[in-house]
């Protein structure tokens, strides 16, 4: 029997969607770029209701999975709501998996519905055809080719428009501590993705830290510029339509700096939520041509921390009001730098302080030992040690995954894996992550600082360092390079650089440079995919590209 939980009862998050939609049906509450489309919230409703009884209908209940493959489409937070009126677990995956990849999360979840965009119909017919698991329902957002597969409107027309049970059924069916209703993937900055395990309530407190952070209100007009199927993306979506905001879907594909600031400048966008990069590209073309960004109250970074240069710049031409968050898929956002309130001058950089209902701290490293969470290094901005966090708004645990859990989570914290520094002030800065560092002889080398002092250099404009194979030191630091446009570079000149950098100890300057045009390989959120170049150093092809410095010839 479901035991009461004292105004916790039932799946709160789909409680206050109801609200909101019921108050104000007039409101739009979507606009997808991509479909031209607006979605008013009394239509969202309909919608949402007509899907949750066609998934009934067709025997869908608490524990079965919708998965979907989208872009930032009206489709997406339709089928959130709906999986969730149903109630089922809502799993978002990449759109930008292959095919294979695609056929592992199939198979690992094991969805009864599967749906997705209908440009992917390619990938996901080979995907289909590799797993061993059927999902029961196809959705594709227009017509398809794949066997089996109804195209999203068509399913739930003539479905019924009202469900003014809602509430009521699903408290009697959820349990919202316990009972699962989101399950993301790690976006793999250290390799297989693994699912992970959320509930109402999790969604609910970080719900509730993002309105006290952001300070979201009805009347806001949002947008992500990151795909919403990563756990940085799904966050603002919750939130602006649960406060009765109007959520713009961006159009996802080749991104422009210039595209972005047309909308803020015809919606009237108040936030915007991105990556560094997605700033940095639009203020570029804010200085080339500018627009009227007088509406533009916040704009908040995540992926990984900003620079003081970077935070001057965005000021100056976007929005002086910034703010930078650091998580994980697990925990979702735990630390933020906020302009607002603290000292960026003298702060950016760091990743920030705690946000409310979280719990942060450093703790000594020692491989192959649990180190327990009260064993913390000293909090002078320079020990490092590794990041745990403790909330009520991270995951469960992993799907499937026993082993992982043991190793990540012990006494309700959990373990990230990223190295880290405070200082006396709380404000956490990340140098790396354990996965990513380097073991050259007896010394132990993190990216981030090397990468930092890098970027430095005025001609570059990105940097990936590794650990790359080495007869003497089992490894050597070795730095992928990408210059700015019109920018030449040298192996001679990015050294000397290193050597005069104060900030920048000798044994971890880079040994070996591999000067590239670029992209280089990074997640949805703007994490640094390390291993990806690590993996491919290891083949004797590429090895032989890096240009060693002076010293090493």
């Amino acid at each position: 029997m479901l035991k009461e939980h004292k105004g916790y009862e039932g799946n709160i998050i789909v409680d206050y969607f109801v609200e909101t939609m019921r108050e104000f049906p007039e409101r739009d509450a979507i606009t997808c770029i991509t479909n031209n489309r607006t979605l008013t919230y009394g239509e969202l409703d309909k919608i949402t209701n007509k899907l949750d009884h066609k998934f009934r209908q067709a025997g869908l209940k608490k524990d079965d999975v919708v998965m979907i493959c989208l872009l930032n489409t009206w489709h997406f937070p339709t089928m959130m709501i709906a999986s969730w009126k149903t109630p089922c677990i809502f799993s978002p995956i990449n759109f930008r998996l292959a095919a294979g990849e695609m056929a592992v999360h199939i198979d690992d979840c094991k969805p009864k519905v599967f749906m997705w965009d209908s440009g992917l119909d390619g990938t996901v017919r080979q995907a289909l055809e590799m797993a061993t698991h059927s999902p029961d329902i196809l959705l594709c957002t227009e017509d398809s080719q794949v066997v089996g597969a109804i195209s999203f409107e068509d399913y739930y027309k003539g479905a019924p428009e009202e469900d003014a049970d809602v509430e009521e059924r699903i408290m009697g069916i959820l349990d919202p501590i316990q009972d699962e209703i989101l399950r993301h993937y790690t976006s793999g900055t250290t390799g297989l993705p693994k699912g992970t395990r959320e509930t109402s309530l999790n969604l609910m407190h970080m719900d509730w830290s993002v309105l006290v952070t952001d300070q979201i209100h009805w009347k806001d007009v949002a947008t992500n510029v990151t795909p919403w199927f990563h756990q940085g993306g799904i966050v603002l979506p919750t939130t602006i339509l649960m406060s009765g905001g109007h959520l713009i879907g961006f159009p996802l594909g080749k991104f422009s700096g210039g595209r972005v600031l047309d909308l803020v400048e015809k919606h009237k966008i108040t936030i915007i939520w991105g990556a560094p990069v997605t700033y940095d590209a639009m203020a570029t073309a804010q200085r080339e041509k500018p627009r009227d960004l007088s509406s533009l109250r916040l704009i908040h970074t995540m992926g990984s921390p900003f620079s003081k240069e970077q935070f001057v710049e965005w000021g100056e031409v976007l929005t002086p009001n910034i703010a930078n968050t650091y998580g994980t898929t697990e925990t979702r956002q735990d630390v933020i730098l906020q302009s607002n309130i603290h000292p960026m001058a003298e702060k950016a950089g760091a990743a920030g302080r705690r946000v409310p209902f979280c719990r942060v701290r450093v703790i000594q490293i020692r491989p192959g030992e649990r180190v327990q969470p009260c064993d913390m290094v000293p909090r002078d901005g320079k020990t490092e040690g590794e990041v745990i966090t403790k909330s009520p708004h991270q995951f469960l645990g992993y799907y499937n995954r026993p082993d992982e859990n043991s190793k990540r989570l012990y006494k309700g914290w959990f373990y990230t894996g990223d190295i880290a520094t405070w200082d006396q002030d709380g404000f956490i800065t990340i140098r790396g992550r354990t996965d990513d560092m380097i073991l050259s002889g007896a010394e132990k080398v993190y990216p981030v600082p090397v990468e930092e002092s890098i970027m430095r250099h005025p001609k570059v404009k990105d940097v990936f360092v590794i650990g790359i194979p080495h007869k003497k030191w089992g490894q050597a630091v070795a730095a992928y390079v990408v210059p700015k446009e019109g920018e030449v570079l040298t192996v001679d000149e990015l050294d000397k650089h290193c050597r005069e950098d104060p900030y920048l100890a000798s044994y971890t300057r880079p040994r070996y440079y591999r000067i590239v045009d670029g992209p280089l390989p990074y997640t949805a959120t703007g994490k640094k995919m390390h291993y990806v170049l690590a993996k491919r150093a290891k083949e004797k092809s590429e090895l032989d590209k890096f240009v060693p410095i002076p010293s090493e010839v």
